[in-house]
């Protein structure tokens, strides 16, 4: 039998859980450009400095994992990462804070809009109130 062939669907323990993934590109102190936003289901703006808040425009009941990743142009060495601050699941919001490591407290502006930089984030939401 071909290794290509599936002869049993995948089947998940956690048919509940819904994963909202996306990847925006910050712009200093601009707001991110929708434009090349790249996921649906969410939106993002820039609310301080090197915070942005991401909308999202449906939310389950519980949160199961959140993460947040930076990519920075090759070849840049930079004091610089970003996670997941807070999330409210009745306003719908998750809030991603870019901070400086070597302290990883003080917040840290991206630098100018590159193709190169960006930031995702993944969100795992549970659509049932039965714990997992």
């Amino acid at each position: 039998m071909p290794f290509n062939t599936v002869t049993k669907p995948v089947r998940s323990l956690m048919n509940q859980v819904v994963t909202v993934k996306g990847r925006f590109f910050p712009d200093t102190t601009n707001n991110p450009s929708a434009t090349y936003n790249i996921g649906r289901g969410w939106s993002v703006v820039r609310s301080d400095v090197g915070k942005f808040t991401v909308t999202f425009v449906d939310v389950g009941v519980k949160v199961l994992n959140m993460k947040a990743n930076l990519q920075l142009p090759v070849g840049t060495l930079a004091d610089i990462d970003v996670k997941c601050c807070e999330i409210d699941l009745s306003a719908k919001t998750l809030v991603l804070q870019c901070y400086l490591t070597s302290d990883g407290t003080t917040a840290k502006e991206p630098t100018a809009y590159n193709a190169s930089q960006s930031i995702s984030f993944e969100v795992d939401f549970i659509n049932s109130t039965v714990d997992y």
